[in-house]
């Protein structure tokens, strides 16, 4: 084998190299943050109810508490102006860059009185940093861990 070809091949190698060594980076970073996000989540996340509310089978049904999704217009929307029920949102960036750690936090609000009546906090880990990637975006968030509830909306809504 030729010097050229033997210093061809030793870059080759770096080369592969440095981008395993950037993998094994990223998985324990990721790793680190989604520890982080985890022991957040099992602090401060998930649904907390402090009042619940009884509705007629009719009203659960205009709610959407039948298909088991029910999505509160956006406090300040046209949609919220008629509404009942309102959803205020608060979101705060904790760390900036890649990844990006939210936490988010929903109160559902009674809109005559402007009571809260449940909230639910999620922190969420967004992107994933790894160069190649194809386009796939990894995230990690409250609702990834079975020890958290976070459906607030069907904790404070019950059908009579």
């Amino acid at each position: 084998m030729t010097k050229a070809a033997k210093y061809v091949l030793s870059f080759i190698g770096l080369i592969i190299g440095l981008f395993i060594l950037h993998y094994i980076f990223w998985f324990f970073y990721l790793s680190y943050w989604d520890y982080r996000v985890t022991k957040m989540c099992l602090e401060d996340g998930g649904a907390e109810v402090y009042q619940t509310v009884r509705v007629s089978q009719n009203v659960a049904r205009q709610l959407g508490l039948e298909e088991g999704t029910i999505a509160f217009p956006l406090e300040g929307t046209d949609r919220a102006e008629n509404s009942s029920y309102i959803s205020r949102i608060n979101m705060e960036t904790l760390k900036d860059g890649t990844p990006r750690v939210v936490r988010s936090e929903t109160n559902i609000i009674r809109a005559e009185d402007d009571k809260r009546l449940g909230s639910r906090v999620i922190y969420s880990r967004i992107g994933s940093g790894v160069m190649f990637s194809f386009g796939e975006v990894s995230s990690f968030s409250c609702m990834d861990i079975n020890e958290i509830s976070a459906d607030v909306e069907n904790q404070i809504f019950q059908t009579e």
